[in-house]
């Protein structure tokens, strides 16, 4: 069975994603507590609470992180950029084999303040990075 790790599972997409997978182990991280969700505590700024947690799972599904508009940034800087390293260390330190991180959040924060996304970064070997599309 596919053991699988949500975080930031207390957000809007993390609690869709909660029950979204009928054959798999499903373990919520949160960065609070929740009534409506049984989930565990994790703090993705820190790299050590991170790589203890997410060890034994063969997927990570990374959620977690600073999504309003009105964050500030050494919010987004700590969690958004340095948590999402953590994440990926510790993804390799424990061996998963596969993260799963949805751009869509910074996308979306970028569009909210009239800047324009950034490019799509997309692993093609027959393509040169930021070339023609």
């Amino acid at each position: 069975m596919t053991r699988i790790a949500i975080t930031g599972a207390g957000g809007n997409v993390g609690r869709e994603l909660l029950d979204a997978f009928d054959e798999s182990e499903v373990l919520a991280f949160t960065h609070s507590e929740h009534d409506d969700i049984d989930s565990d505590r994790l703090d993705v700024t820190d790299p050590d609470d991170v790589a203890e947690k997410l060890d034994d799972f063969d997927v990570v599904v990374h959620l977690a992180g600073a999504s309003s508009p009105d964050a500030g940034w050494e919010a987004v800087s700590e969690t958004n950029i340095q948590g999402t390293k953590h994440v990926l260390d510790a993804a390799v330190e424990n061996d998963v084999d596969r993260v799963v991180w949805p751009d869509e959040v910074l996308r979306r924060r970028r569009a909210a303040r009239g800047r324009e996304p950034p490019h799509r970064l997309v692993h093609d070997p027959g393509r040169t990075p930021g070339g023609d599309r």
